[in-house]
């Protein structure tokens, strides 16, 4: 097994996203996935905040000012770019995270006064207003689409949905501010022969025994047309339909994330490590309903087809301390730190 070690590091602090309507601050709420350009030698990070802002530099410690992306078509809801693939000298592809606007919620319990309060506190604590159109967003059901731009990610185009959750496996009852069920805050990776681009799939759904990181793939030739070409894996085979199909989760929760409770890995995000030989994985975890940043973990796994060869997810960044030195935000999010972690890794024993 790898081993991990903290190494000192320079602070870096992205450009980030901005959204008016809660405030002028910049910030980053998901992954930052970003590219190499090797005719420009330039590099191209996104930052998102509902929405996608993309900026560029020579290098991470000299990237300009950042500007909001444009999409052909406007989801409604909010939309957060959490993986990208470019072809070399050709297209570059993305997935998104919808956080969806308008949604009925699944049962009575969403309009009582009480767990009216109890959403408007945790909100606040993301900057959130009463009132807006935010605080009447959640709780939501996220799902994921499909994107591709021929100038470097400045605009975009639609493709569709591509993952969404089985349409019953809700909770009625969730003590989660945010979610209600669906599938999202995930990460995109594409396997060193570059044959499928895999997903890493955070599940919300209904019932404890339901949840956790599920995985699935779609091959890279369907990167044009990709509406009914992903599969989740289930069962040790990858026949489950992206859209509404069950992702099984094969990290599962420690609580239900729908409890005041919850305890869980989420928003993994996942590399091919050249020096180690092995793809790692880097995970966030919550430790309450309010997702409170319990740690950093890292898992291996040499065979990304094979999901249940991933090592035992194993802390190396204490929240509580990251927090403190603002590393990472109280949600785990790397926006204002040096997000390759993977710089992290030390050393490698068999």
């Amino acid at each position: 097994m790898p081993t991990v070690k903290l190494i000192p590091a320079p602070k870096i602090v992205y450009p980030g996203a901005r959204v008016p309507e809660v405030n002028d601050k910049s910030q980053t709420d998901c992954h930052s996935p970003g590219f190499w350009d090797s005719e420009e030698e330039r590099l191209y990070i996104f930052n998102s905040w509902e929405l996608p802002w993309r900026t560029s530099g020579a290098s991470l410690y000299d990237l300009e000012a950042s500007e909001p992306v444009t999409f052909d078509v406007r989801q409604n809801g909010g939309q957060w770019l959490e993986g990208i693939w470019k072809v070399p000298g050709g297209k570059l592809y993305g997935w998104y995270h919808l956080e969806p606007d308008g949604l009925e919620k699944p049962g009575e319990y969403y309009g009582s006064s009480k767990v009216q309060q109890e959403k408007e506190e945790t909100l606040r604590t993301m900057s959130i207003p009463p009132g807006s159109k935010f605080f009447k967003r959640y709780p939501t059901k996220p799902k994921i689409g499909a994107l591709v731009s021929e100038d470097k990610g400045k605009t975009w185009k639609d493709l569709g949905f591509v993952i969404s959750a089985p349409e019953d496996l809700v909770s009625s009852t969730s003590s989660d501010a945010w979610y209600f069920g669906g599938e999202g805050d995930f990460g995109t990776c594409v396997d060193k022969e570059e044959e499928f681009v895999y997903f890493f799939i955070t599940t919300f759904y209904g019932g404890k025994e339901n949840q956790g990181l599920g995985f699935a793939r779609m091959s890279l030739r369907d990167l044009d047309r990709p509406a009914g070409k992903v599969w989740k894996w289930r069962d040790g085979e990858w026949r489950e339909p992206g859209i509404g199909g069950y992702a099984q989760p094969v990290i599962p929760v420690f609580e239900d994330w729908h409890s005041k409770q919850a305890n869980a890995f989420w928003g993994p995000v996942v590399h091919w490590n050249t020096w180690l030989n092995t793809y790692v994985m880097f995970l966030n975890r919550v430790n309450d309903g309010t997702w409170n940043m319990e740690g950093y973990y890292v898992s291996f796994n040499p065979d990304i087809s094979n999901p249940l060869g991933w090592s035992e997810p194993v802390k190396v960044l204490d929240g509580e301390d990251a927090v403190k030195e603002g590393l990472i935000d109280r949600l785990g999010n790397l926006s204002d730190a040096l997000q390759c972690l993977y710089d992290m890794i030390d050393d490698y024993r068999e």
